[in-house]
């Protein structure tokens, strides 16, 4: 990786900081989550996997003939 790149890397990264804060709050459900399991609370552990789980996407697909 040339010098160029890493700057423009850098900038990017500087440029989108709400990302980086999502992926930060990510990280840290994920660590409560593993606590949360250890302890065995699972009404805990079940609200961290619901905030953790992937937005599904759903795609409406029209009849043919609508």
């Amino acid at each position: 990786m040339t010098i160029i790149e890493f700057m423009t890397l850098k900038m990017k990264m500087l440029i989108n900081k709400d990302k980086q804060d999502d992926m930060r709050k990510q990280a840290q459900l994920s660590t409560e989550l593993q606590v949360a399991y250890k302890r065995g609370d699972t009404v805990t552990v079940k609200k961290l996997e619901r905030l953790l789980a992937p937005d599904e996407v759903k795609a409406v697909m029209k009849h043919p003939w609508a």
